[in-house]
């Protein structure tokens, strides 16, 4: 036997416990045959049938999963209380296969059931979060999918960028605004700056807010000095800005003014995100963007469009270049509020809601059309729209650009599209149950990094060097060779082996508390220990509940997340 070598022996009882990771529950009910940790392969000789006489028994399985009667038993005055419950198995009644060998059940052999099982609230994804085989699982379906791995971390690298201090733009960017520090500049340094849609040029910042340290954009606008007036213009209008907040608006969240000049509006910011007219420049010459995506387009901005008239106020920019893209097909008004701040002019509010909707029009003609100048022959474009795509989606445009009296509402355009609104709904909650399957796999991950916490928490600790009941001799020895069976196995020639299979099996069997045995050998393999999971376990928590104990009563610590294992 090689170093830390211990030998995994499969014992065919019926608590043996699921190490498949993600599905950790209570021994009582475990299958009457072994499950791998990662494939999942059932192979019981016989399909469970329960049985009447025994209510404790399982009755149900879903993809891997078991779910036991009476659960509401679970959360008595004394959740952790198993009334003792042993039944004789008959002959033929269980068999469990591993590694090539397969082991049957003794006539009469008595099965006990742990009276103290601390219940485990963790089970495989259900159905509808997955449509993989439920008989078989691979090292990717325990973790999060990489594309939104990916994702997040390339958010979090933008969120969290700073400014090389080699950086020639380094000279030009103000150290600090307000309350707003480390700014790094957004804007594409290979353009030249233009003057914008709002009459000024305009800069964009990433900032973090020194008083809550949340990043934020701010948007410079160069050139602009207000007035007393404008001052308080851009006050009025930001505070009824700051009251509209949307999923499909990047909301306004301050203005900064120093000195009377410079004027700073202060944004949501969203890493990574793309405008829509950058997005149009990338698609191929000659394709057409599907309909049902025109539609979700129309059905997010005309939602947006709605919040802004209801609070009495107007977008005034519907443009690919203000609305930009925070994930995949999910879009967001940008730079809301801007143009109201430095214009002096009061607008009509009737007459600037009928130009938003004016824009969504000539909007839904540049996708159609994947150009991102302005449509300039009107009637040639509604043609080529009508001849692509279907009648409905020409229909609404056609209402949006004919000066029909009276011109309609937002309401009224709402209702006109209420069938695309029902399809984008249902389109939301496939995503919204896709994005629940894959977060729920963390939640294992972070029962399993309790379990590991807990355990480096207590070994190697230099108090207890000393306590003989860590020594060879101690009964607290086997957390150390515990460890060593986890993390520290060796192949047949030395080479350490690197089995993540492996470590998620035995957490998740040290999580339920389970009967199987295991032998764990000393490093000078002159010792050798045969010990349960369940035995482990609670070893594992008296010693950290004596951890825990000892902990200063002047420095507090919150303690709350370590729970049981």
């Amino acid at each position: 036997m090689m170093g830390a070598m211990g030998s995994r022996t499969p014992t065919p009882t019926v608590d043996a416990g699921y190490g498949g990771g993600y599905g950790a529950w209570n021994p009582q009910y475990s299958a009457p045959y072994y499950v791998d940790p990662l494939t999942r392969p059932y192979s019981p000789k016989q399909p469970y049938e329960p049985q009447a006489a025994a209510p404790y028994r399982m009755d149900q399985q879903y993809g891997g999963a078991f779910v036991p009667p009476m659960a509401h038993n679970y959360f008595g005055p004394d959740q952790h209380a198993m009334p003792p419950y042993a039944e004789p198995v008959k002959p033929d009644d269980y068999s469990v296969t591993h590694g090539g060998t397969t082991y049957f059940y003794d006539s009469g052999q008595v099965v006990p059931v742990q009276s103290q099982v601390v219940y485990n609230p963790y089970s495989v994804n259900l159905p509808h979060l997955s449509h993989q085989n439920p008989a078989k699982r691979n090292l990717h379906t325990l973790f999060m999918s990489e594309d939104i791995r990916q994702d997040f971390i390339a958010k979090s690298v933008m969120t969290l960028s700073r400014l090389d201090p080699d950086d020639p733009r380094t000279g030009t960017v103000p150290g600090t605004v307000g309350k707003y520090h480390s700014l790094y500049p957004l804007d594409d340094p290979t353009r030249d700056k233009a003057i914008s849609i709002f009459g000024f040029e305009t800069t964009a910042y990433k900032a973090t807010n020194s008083v809550d340290g949340m990043c934020y954009l701010l948007r410079k606008i160069e050139g602009f000095r207000p007035s007393l007036d404008q001052l308080q213009q851009i006050r009025n209008f930001q505070y009824s800005w700051t009251q509209v907040y949307h999923p499909h608006i990047v909301s306004l969240r301050d203005t900064v003014c120093l000195n009377s000049k410079d004027l700073y509006l202060v944004y949501d910011y969203y890493p990574c995100s793309e405008t829509m007219e950058a997005r149009i420049q990338r698609l191929e010459q000659g394709s057409f963007l599907p309909e049902a995506l025109m539609w979700s387009f129309v059905v997010q901005i005309v939602s947006a469009l709605r919040a802004i008239h209801s609070s009495q106020l107007a977008y005034r920019t519907l443009v690919p270049s203000k609305i930009i893209f925070t994930s995949k097909n999910r879009l967001r008004l940008n730079g809301v509020g801007t143009i109201d701040m430095l214009q002096t002019m009061k607008p009509d509010m009737g007459s600037m809601h009928k130009e938003d909707l004016i824009q969504l029009g000539k909007l839904i003609l540049q996708l159609s059309s994947r150009s991102v100048s302005p449509v300039d022959d009107l009637p040639s474009a509604l043609d080529k729209l009508r001849k692509s795509y279907s009648p409905a989606l020409h229909s609404l445009v056609s209402s949006l650009l004919t000066n029909s009296v009276p011109y309609p509402s937002i309401d009224e355009i709402s209702s006109s599209i209420a069938p695309f609104i029902l399809h984008e709904l249902e389109h939301t909650s496939n995503y919204n149950d896709y994005m629940t399957g894959e977060f729920s796999k963390e939640v294992e991950n972070g029962r399993l990094f309790r379990l590991i916490s807990k355990l480096s928490f207590i070994n190697e600790r230099p108090e207890f060097q000393a306590d003989y009941r860590w020594n060879e001799t101690g009964d607290r020895y086997v957390l150390r060779l515990f460890r060593d069976f986890i993390f520290h196995q060796v192949a047949d020639d030395g080479s350490p082996l690197v089995d993540l299979g492996h470590v998620v099996e035995c957490l998740n069997k040290l999580d339920a508390g389970v009967n199987e045995k295991i032998v764990l050998v000393s490093r000078d393999e002159r010792f050798a220990f045969v010990v349960s999971y369940k035995d482990l376990k609670l070893q594992i928590e008296s010693i950290f509940q004596e951890l825990l104990s000892s902990l200063s009563p002047s420095n507090p610590q919150d303690l709350s997340l370590y729970g049981h294992i």
